[in-house]
């Protein structure tokens, strides 16, 4: 059997390898000196396969898990490209690393009933035809930047911690989608604050802010803030963010605004449509959303467009380099006064 655990939510992806296959495993006679782990990007092809092949020692079953063989498969493609293009001698490199790839994908349909072969990876990985049923996907996606509040109450339920009003966000806000980061401060708070519900100042006294992130950015923007914009924006900036990637985040947020206001205009309800338009569902995340909606009119918003547009095509026409493209594009966003 082979199961494909891939997506970028490593925290579900680990809760349900720990709680779903190697628990499993464990409870089995004998099966916890039949687990085995590799490093996908650097441990060698034959060695996987030889531990897929031996028979499971005093048990029935045996597991084999192996991560990060998509890390190993790009590493090959640069290398093949670097070669092709003449910046590097040609060598082993790329050729070696695909025939080895090849061989595991050649002896996947051979694979011993005896062994549970688990590969986890943050991409699918492109397995060969394989019999029906020999294989079980799943895929673990990490939330969108405007649902990480959602995500983090889900995990505080699953935790059985209780948070106060705005803590989410809080936590979003300050840690960013380093899922992994936002877990560990869950389990942190809930052991200093016990039976009582996590309050924005527990928040505040004990997790300390991560780098920037482009919710720092997203949110001075669509808050008029435009000295805070632009301070988020030049730390990205040395956190080494591409400014040309904003682009699309900023287009998004505009896209939000935007929709919020015509729903607002056409007097429906944000908590009963914003699904249906792709929008948060978390409530305390609509109501932010539609404060920062109220500052703009539709002509404003529609302005906006306009601006990330024009800053679009000045880059890639080469009329102005990127940062400064962008830097003047938040400035112009963040500065919009309602009602103007």
């Amino acid at each position: 059997m082979i199961y494909l655990l891939y997506g970028t939510d490593e925290v579900a992806r680990e809760e349900f390898l720990q709680r779903k296959l190697i628990a499993r495993l464990r409870a089995l006679r004998g099966g916890e000196f039949n687990l085995d782990r590799f490093d996908g990007r650097s441990a060698p092809i034959s060695a996987i396969i030889a531990c897929c092949q031996a028979a499971p020692f005093l048990a029935e079953k045996r597991m084999v898990i192996v991560q990060g063989l998509s890390a190993r498969a790009k590493a090959a493609r640069g290398t093949a490209a670097e070669e092709a293009g003449g910046s590097r001698p040609r060598g082993r490199g790329a050729r070696g690393t695909d025939d080895e790839l090849g061989e595991l994908w050649a002896f996947l349909p051979h694979l011993p009933a005896s062994t549970h072969l688990v590969l986890v990876d943050e991409r699918p990985l492109p397995l060969p035809p394989l019999p029906p049923g020999m294989v079980y996907r799943q895929e673990f996606e990490a939330p969108k930047p405007w649902k990480l509040a959602e995500w983090i109450a889900a995990r505080a339920r699953a935790r059985k911690v209780r948070l106060d009003r705005g803590v989410a966000e809080s936590l979003a806000t300050l840690v960013g989608p380093d899922l992994r980061r936002l877990d560990q401060e869950l389990a942190k708070l809930a052991v200093y604050c016990g039976a009582q519900p996590v309050r924005e100042a527990d928040v505040r006294l004990l997790v300390a802010p991560s780098e920037t992130t482009v919710f720092a950015l997203l949110d001075s923007v669509a808050e008029g803030r435009p000295g805070a914009a632009l301070a988020a924006l030049r730390r990205l900036r040395q956190q080494g963010q591409a400014v040309e990637a904003l682009l699309p985040q900023l287009a998004a947020l505009v896209r939000r605004l935007l929709t919020v206001r015509a729903l607002q205009a056409e007097g429906q309800s944000l908590a009963e449509t914003a699904q249906a338009y792709g929008l948060t569902t978390n409530p305390r995340a609509l109501e932010k959303l539609a404060r920062q909606a109220a500052r703009f009119d539709e002509r404003e918003l529609e302005r906006a467009y306009d601006a990330l547009l024009a800053c679009d095509r000045a880059i890639k026409r080469g009329e102005c380099d990127a940062e400064t493209a962008v830097e003047l594009l938040v400035a112009e966003l963040a500065g919009v006064p309602s009602g103007a």
